[in-house]
Formats: C-alpha cells, sequence, structure tokens
C-alpha cells in the first residue's frame, strides 16, 4: 500500500518540539523503518519564549537546553535522520 515511498525523502514540518512525536511518531516510525524512509523534520518554534514578552535567550536557557534533550530523545526513538 505504501510500496510508493519505499527509498523516497520526506520533510515533516511541525509547529513545536513533540509534535513530531504525538502527531506522526509512529507513523514515520513505520515509514522508517519498513519503507526505508529517510525522514528529516523541521521544527518552527520551540514554544516556550514565544509566551514570555522578554526575549532574552539566557533567561530560558536551562529550559531551552531541555527542549534540545528531549528533541534527541524523540529523534532517537523514532529514527527520524535530523
Amino acid at each position: 500500500m505504501l510500496e510508493y515511498l519505499r527509498n523516497k525523502r520526506l520533510m515533516i514540518v511541525v509547529a513545536h518540539p513533540d509534535d513530531e512525536l504525538l502527531g506522526l511518531g509512529a507513523s514515520m516510525n513505520k515509514l522508517i523503518n519498513e519503507y526505508n524512509v529517510i525522514t528529516h523534520v523541521v521544527i518552527l518554534g520551540e514554544g516556550l519564549t514565544s509566551r514570555s514578552e522578554e526575549r532574552d535567550i539566557n533567561k530560558w536557557n536551562k529550559q531551552l537546553q531541555i527542549h534540545k534533550k528531549n528533541i534527541k530523545n524523540a529523534q532517537s526513538k523514532i529514527g527520524y535522520n535530523s
């Protein structure tokens, strides 16, 4: 059924971290493992600093590092390339 996707490249664009996991995680994992699809994920915003009136990245450094770690964990679980 999905044979036409075999060995293709996909770019997944999501708004926030964890959207790739919650929305498409199982589908991406299947495409990667069963159809050898090369998958790249683009996350448009981290969601933390956009909730604040201050754009001071240093203020959010600890939370942003946690976000990056969580994104890497999701990547390793799902198996997407970048």
